[in-house]
């Protein structure tokens, strides 16, 4: 069974900080970490904090001709710690764009 396509994140680079709803309340996690750099202000694996929620963006990107000034998500994975709860991983994917 498809469950569909939905929101879960959006990613920033500038400012870094990734956007999550988390038990239905919608917060901004500043960007902690960062390595290796792979393009439009993005690191392979990102690391972001706030509270006792730290969310790791680990992702590969690929530039293509048809999408100007930007690139595809092509593999991702989010993850989500809390201390004293479930840990939570999910495949991700997306888009890049600049305006």
């Amino acid at each position: 069974m498809d469950a569909g396509r939905q929101l879960v994140a959006m990613a920033t680079a500038d400012p870094g900080q990734i956007r999550l709803a988390i038990d239905g309340k919608t917060t901004d996690y500043a960007m902690a970490t960062q390595s290796p750099a792979i393009g439009f202000g993005f690191g392979g694996v990102t690391q972001y904090r706030g509270g006792d929620v730290t969310a790791t963006l680990d992702m590969a990107v690929a530039v293509r001709a048809d999408i100007s000034a930007g690139a595809t998500v092509t593999s991702a994975t989010l993850r989500i710690d809390r201390p004293g709860r479930d840990t939570v991983v999910m495949p991700v994917g997306g888009l890049i764009g600049c305006v």
